[in-house]
């Protein structure tokens, strides 16, 4: 499952307002609470296992020579923002009571192992808030502020409970926020690129595993930025758990 969200100003399309406001928004919650039947985890064969997979595109940007002049000179009169905010809560419930010991040493030695109960959940994220395609003078033009922001947000859980078994995984094969200037010109008064991911991944079980890569990043490259007595903030802040 996912989700792909664009906003884009392209293909040498020109706009000009006295505000802007160029945003993407994936918005994804998935939420599965269930409880596992008393034979899932000791005497099935095979167990039992939840796995959420979840690929979001999410780009708000100017691109291919799409131009926007924005006329009004308030501190937020040009915005171009890419948020994904996902959540995703997964719990399994182990209802067996296996109370007779020598039945329970009999599955330890045959099959019990954590993995008989797994809950997972694994992200893909592309998160962009991009100024690009080199139109002239310049991609954007504003009498006041703008600003580039891509964000990655929300929380992933995972949870197996159960007194013998239980495996939880959560993370990202890919968690990218990138908001970039490339090869374009951007004049304005105060000029702000910002990144950022802030994403809680956590799993509770007798086993978990949390891994996430991902790539948080402000930049520009092969582009110029004319700012005015505001100046220029470049940021890429990172906060994973």
């Amino acid at each position: 499952m996912g989700s792909t969200s664009t906003a884009t100003i392209g293909s040498g399309a020109i706009v000009t307002a006295a505000t802007l406001l160029l945003q993407a928004l994936t918005s994804v919650s998935f939420v599965y609470h269930a409880d596992a039947p008393p034979d899932t985890a000791y005497t099935s064969a095979v167990g039992g296992s939840v796995n959420v997979a979840i690929t979001n595109v999410t780009h708000a940007e100017i691109a291919n020579g799409g131009r926007a002049v924005v006329t009004g000179n308030a501190a937020d009169a040009a915005v171009i923002k890419a948020t994904d905010d996902s959540t995703v809560d997964v719990l399994i419930t182990d209802t067996s009571t296996p109370v007779k010991l020598a039945g329970l040493a009999t599955s330890l030695g045959d099959f019990l192992t954590f993995d008989r109960l797994v809950a997972s959940a694994s992200l893909s994220r592309d998160t962009l808030a991009s100024v690009s395609g080199g139109a002239a003078p310049d991609a954007l033009h504003s009498a006041g502020g703008a600003s580039l922001s891509a964000e990655n947000k929300g929380t992933v859980h995972t949870q197996v409970d159960s007194d013998f078994v239980g495996d939880a995984r959560s993370g990202a094969t890919k968690d990218d926020a990138v908001a970039q200037l490339i090869g374009s010109a951007i004049t304005a008064d105060t000029l702000a690129l910002v990144a950022r991911t802030g994403t809680a991944y956590t799993a509770t079980a007798k086993e978990v595993d949390n891994e996430v890569t991902g790539t948080t990043k402000a930049t520009v490259s092969g582009g110029s930025v004319e700012a005015g007595s505001g100046g220029a903030t470049i940021d890429a802040p990172t906060t994973r758990c």
